[in-house]
């Protein structure tokens, strides 16, 4: 791709100064979705169209403008492409929430395995746990591997395999959906677990150590990937509306 110079002032916080700025600006106002593929759009879109320019003045002997209005006016208009972009960020964010829940579920279905077995804290000798709550870790276990199978496939579809499959992007909506009801199911059957082994949740509250280990752990990362689901919620959601053209 050819480089193409820009005219002194002009860039992506220079709006107003050149039809590609104004455009460009544009529909970046109108996509919503992980900054680093939104920044990634606009700029190979900024670099097609100047590219374009570059193409008709050179070869029709135009100016730098009617070559910029040219380029812009054979691009489309903003409120024509951006749907497609749109859907574009919305399954980047939803690989994204994705990975992140299966990196959840994995350390920390590791790391409450571990204490399980070799935390002295965490069942003591003398305290015997009935079915009952072996069924309810059972089921929390259980619901950790659905819920890292669900987001495994999430991964895989809103990839490349949404291109074979032609996944729809409301999909994407469901599977952040998902995510946010399934990390709120595993966070109250944890809680649950510590709550009804006598004295452990009072130990771990009381000893400074033990809430530090609980925010680090299980709460902020928690919290950390849900906000993930929830914009991935309103990223899938988001339909583009194009500002009049000046």
């Amino acid at each position: 791709m050819r480089s193409v110079a820009r005219p002194a002032g002009t860039g992506p916080g220079a709006e107003g100064t050149s039809p590609i700025d104004r455009y460009v600006a544009r529909m970046e106002r109108s996509l919503r979705g992980p900054s680093r593929v939104r920044a990634d759009i606009v700029q190979e879109l900024r670099d097609g169209l100047e590219d374009a320019a570059g193409g008709y003045a050179e070869e029709e002997g135009l100016d730098r403008d009617e070559a910029e209005e040219l380029a812009v006016e054979e691009f489309g208009d903003v409120s024509e492409l951006a749907p497609d972009l749109q859907i574009e960020l919305s399954f980047a964010q939803g690989r994204r929430t994705g990975w992140m829940v299966c990196l959840l579920i994995a350390l920390q279905a590791f790391v409450g395995q571990f204490a399980w077995q070799h935390d002295p804290d965490a069942v003591g000798p003398g305290v015997r746990l009935g079915e009952g709550y072996h069924l309810l870790a059972q089921s929390l276990d259980w619901f950790q591997y659905s819920t890292l199978a669900v987001a495994l496939l999430g991964v895989l579809f809103f990839g490349w395999g949404g291109r074979l499959a032609r996944v729809r992007p409301r999909v994407v909506g469901i599977g952040a959906l998902f995510a946010v009801v399934a990390l709120v199911v595993k966070s109250t059957l944890a809680v649950l677990l510590v709550a009804l082994v006598p004295g452990m949740l009072a130990h771990e509250l009381s000893a400074p150590m033990g809430m530090l280990k609980e925010l680090v752990i299980w709460v902020v990362p928690t919290l950390y990937v849900m906000g993930s689901a929830v914009f991935c919620l309103r990223v899938s959601m988001t339909r583009p509306v194009a500002e009049p053209a000046c």
